[in-house]
């Protein structure tokens, strides 16, 4: 009996074991249980002792490298399996899927070889899809392209179905949150490039290049960066570019300047200026001119930044230095009433910044000048800082600068008074309308040349001796030295007497000498002038002595000279009767 019993008891045993088997391979239809789609095991669900299910993500490459999942961006996602059951799984492949409307190019479609799981095993998509030493880890497993559009904190949800070689399924879901780009790109500094009169600054009328660098203060780094400039500044014009300029790939904290080429390879050709602008003459300086940035990133993220660029006053200063003069009518270089005069100017730039294409423009008021030209700007080029420059024909800073020979030209009134002080006003402007005034005294000075009697000769008496007689007609030839330090111009000389022994004197009209250079006797010359073609006169004066004239007679010559700038001298000499 007890046989029988024991025996009844192992069926029974058997039979129960193969009953729990047979409802642990049943599939789960249950919504309630976890992770089930009704089409297959729910992720963890636990079918022949085995269990599998998503386990994590981890994003391999992005555009930006924060391993993040941002806007725009394409996403290369490694994905993991776990099997949570007590046996292993064989043979396992994943299928993946999304039906977010933010997704694109969704890749692969295909089932992703796992291979073996062991129990209670993590397990990344390997290439071969096995268990042994030859595994091969896929760099990632799914790839796709999140809509620029998608608002950040959208979760994006990704479906798994998983099968095993014994076709038990299992599927499950896992959510990508999209998050905003750690990047943040904004203004970092400028420089000037080019300006002007290269002092590095901004000044009212120079045309501006300006290189500008954009910094990444987050703590992702951004790829493709363009950035696009403006100004809405009315003192501004001819801004450009418009368009978009490259500054490539900004990695976190780090400073980048505008690239030919747009990149972050050894290829970067950085551009020698960003952005070209001209300021109006008319700007006040300290305005500050504001530009405006506009970033975008090759994900269509978005960044707007603005800086001032402070509008100066030029550090140039130009102003009056020397002068000297060229020509004047009696060469001692010095300002006589009478003369016209042809002057040498310079300029100084006393700054620290260069000027370019300076033009002056003369004046005077004194009433004691005519003739004054030019009244027209005349070119003195570019003068660097504390730099001297003549006035040039050309108006360059080149090797082809040719000096004028003089500034201004002008006649001072014979009627001047001697250290009158003729004032010279300047007007002084650059390429960039940047203006200055100035003015310079020149004193006018008394003629250092002085002219008077030398000595005279009888060149014809009536009886021949060479002498002064009493009844006869006598021609003296006479000569004037000049005894000053300056020549003396175009000079006339008028003889006279006042003695009542002498008669039919002539001429009573002026005689020319011409010019009498410093230190030099002249006598009278037929044409008047201090060349090769001086023509001297036979005799200066002629005359008759009265008979009646007692031996011993001085008749006094009264000589009135002039030059040609009205300089007057006067001088006497006596002619003894023998």
């Amino acid at each position: 009996m007890n046989s029988v019993k024991q025996i009844l008891l192992a069926i029974i045993s058997v039979l129960f074991l193969t009953t729990c088997q047979k409802i642990e391979t049943l599939k789960r239809d249950n919504p309630l249980d976890a992770n089930g789609d009704g089409g297959g095991a729910g992720g963890g669900t636990i079918i022949n002792g085995v269990a599998l299910k998503f386990n994590s993500y981890s994003v391999y490459s992005d555009n930006n490298g924060d391993k993040n999942v941002n806007p725009g961006e394409t996403i290369q996602m490694k994905i993991s399996l776990k099997n949570t059951g007590s046996s292993a799984a064989k043979g396992v492949m994943a299928t993946f899927s999304t039906e977010s409307s933010h997704i694109s190019n969704f890749s692969p479609t295909t089932q992703i070889k796992y291979g073996d799981i062991s129990s209670n095993t993590v397990k990344w998509a390997d290439y071969i899809g096995n268990n042994s030493q030859y595994e091969t880890y896929l760099d990632y497993t799914i790839k796709f392209t999140v809509a620029n559009s998608t608002p950040t904190g959208t979760p994006i949800t990704i479906s798994i179905s998983i099968v095993d070689e014994s076709d038990n399924t299992w599927t499950d879901t896992f959510d990508v949150p999209v998050v905003a780009t750690n990047a943040k790109i904004g203004f970092n500094k400028y420089s000037v490039y080019s300006d002007n009169n290269g002092d590095k600054n901004v000044n009212p009328g120079e045309t501006i290049q300006m290189k500008i660098s954009l910094k990444n203060t987050g703590s992702s780094a951004v790829k493709g960066v363009m950035a696009t400039f403006s100004t809405e500044s009315s003192h501004i014009g001819n801004f450009s570019p418009t368009t978009q300029i490259k500054y490539g790939d900004i990695p976190s904290n780090t400073v980048k300047w505008a690239d030919y080429i747009g990149n972050n390879s050894q290829y970067e050709t950085y551009l020698d200026y960003t952005v070209k602008f001209t300021v109006s003459n008319s700007t006040p300086t300290g305005t500050p001119i504001t530009i405006s940035i506009s970033i975008v990133d090759e994900s269509d993220n978005i960044w707007t930044d603005t800086f001032d660029v402070p509008v100066v006053a030029t550090n140039a200063k130009i102003g009056f230095n020397t002068y000297t003069v060229y020509s004047d009518n009696n060469g001692d270089k010095n300002v006589n009433p009478g003369e016209t005069i042809q002057m040498k100017i310079s300029l100084k730039n006393t700054g620290s910044s260069a000027a370019k294409g300076v033009m002056a423009t003369f004046s005077t008021e004194s009433s004691y000048i005519g003739n004054f030209s030019p009244t027209t700007q005349i070119k003195y080029g570019d003068i660097p800082s504390n730099t001297v420059k003549w006035a040039d024909y050309i108006g360059n800073n080149s090797q082809y600068e040719t000096y004028l020979n003089y500034t201004v030209m002008f006649t001072v009134a014979n009627t001047t008074p001697t250290g009158t002080p003729i004032t010279i006003n300047i007007s002084i402007v650059d390429e960039s309308d940047n203006i200055w005034t100035d003015s310079f005294d020149i004193p006018v000075v008394a003629t250092n040349a002085k002219i008077g009697f030398n000595k005279y000769t009888v060149y014809f008496d009536s009886n021949g001796d060479k002498n002064v007689n009493p009844g006869e007609t006598i021609q003296l030839k006479i000569s004037l030295k000049n005894t000053g330090s300056s020549a003396a111009k175009g000079i006339m000389a008028t003889f006279s007497t006042g003695s009542s022994y002498i008669g039919n004197f002539s001429p009573t009209t002026q005689i020319k000498y011409g010019d009498i250079p410093s230190n030099t006797v002249k006598w009278a010359d037929y044409i008047g002038n201090n060349s090769q073609y001086e023509t001297y006169l036979n005799y200066t004066v002629t005359f008759t002595v009265s008979n009646s004239t007692p031996t011993g007679t001085q008749i006094p010559i009264s000589i009135s000279i002039v030059d040609e700038s009205d300089n007057t001298w006067t001088d006497s000499f006596n002619v003894p009767v023998q």
